[in-house]
């Protein structure tokens, strides 16, 4: 900031807060490379680390002397500050790309100098509120722990009370201890009827039995389907053999006919015009077999 906006800052800061810590970091902020020193000295606050806000801004004046705060590098340099930025550059009527990167827009570095730290008064007065409440806090829980130490002195005045009160008590979780019991051995006899009643009927003799029953009514099924299969078989067997008897050659031969075949390659004879005089044939009846030469073709 200018030497003004930093007195006036300065005299802010110190009506609020008298013996706070401030750095100073002289760049210049307007002109040539005045951008670049602003940069740079924001990438030097972040690596001393030992910041907790920066300020950076400077008074007023035309839109040519406030043009640093529009420049990249330094709008990059807030951006990627890891310390908060407050922006008090110029009059309240004044905007630049630094305002509009920074974490907090001031109007105007006395501003920035205002919000930057509450009055020391006002923390005094919150550190003296809670130094109040504080106290407050402790004498009653103080008088609680008298309240309860009363009770417990008034009670430890009569043991036989207190004997007593722990003999019915004893008596009261004795007599639920006994019901508990009660229920949960009934509840263990339940279970073991009904895993007894489980294990019968899974006995391996009763498996073993019913399979065998099962085995008995398989087979007798099997039985029956394979003797209604046979019968099937049978019945389509002689029909079988009904057709092939009409149809065989034998029952033809039977009726007076015959096989003339022309050897010797045995080729069947159906036409007299295939067989020349003088071939010799072969002729198959019913029963038996000739040979005979022919002498005359018709």
């Amino acid at each position: 900031p200018t030497g003004a906006a930093i007195h006036d800052m300065l005299n802010v800061l110190n009506r609020r807060f008298t013996n706070l810590e401030i750095l100073i970091y002289p760049v210049r902020v307007q002109g040539e490379g005045a951008a670049a020193e602003i940069a740079q000295a924001i990438r030097d606050f972040n690596r001393y680390r030992e910041v907790d806000v920066l300020i950076v801004g400077r008074g007023g004046g035309s839109l040519e002397d406030l043009w640093a705060f529009n420049e990249e590098e330094m709008a990059r340099a807030i951006y990627n500050s890891k310390i908060p930025v407050i922006s008090a550059v110029g009059h309240e009527v004044d905007y630049t790309i630094a305002d509009f990167v920074a974490d907090l827009r001031a109007p105007t570095p006395s501003a920035a100098a205002e919000l930057v730290v509450k009055s020391k008064v006002e923390l005094a007065a919150q550190v003296d509120n809670l130094s109040r409440r504080l106290v407050h806090g402790v004498q009653r829980r103080m008088q609680e722990v008298r309240g309860e130490l009363n009770s417990l002195s008034r009670a430890l005045k009569e043991p036989t009370m207190l004997l007593g009160h722990l003999g019915q008590r004893v008596d009261d979780l004795a007599g639920r201890l006994e019901r508990v019991r009660q229920v949960a051995m009934t509840q263990r006899r339940e279970r073991l009827a009904a895993m007894v009643a489980q294990l019968h009927m899974r006995n391996p003799a009763l498996a073993v039995e019913r399979s065998r029953e099962r085995l008995l009514a398989v087979t007798g099924r099997m039985n029956m389907a394979i003797r209604r299969l046979l019968d099937r078989a049978h019945e389509q067997s002689v029909v079988s053999a009904a057709k092939l008897q009409a149809l065989s050659p034998l029952s033809t031969l039977g009726r007076g006919y015959s096989i003339a075949r022309r050897m010797p390659l045995g080729e069947i004879v159906t036409d007299s015009a295939k067989i020349e005089t003088g071939d010799r044939l072969e002729l198959t009846f019913h029963h038996g077999r000739a040979f005979c030469r022919v002498e005359e073709k018709l």
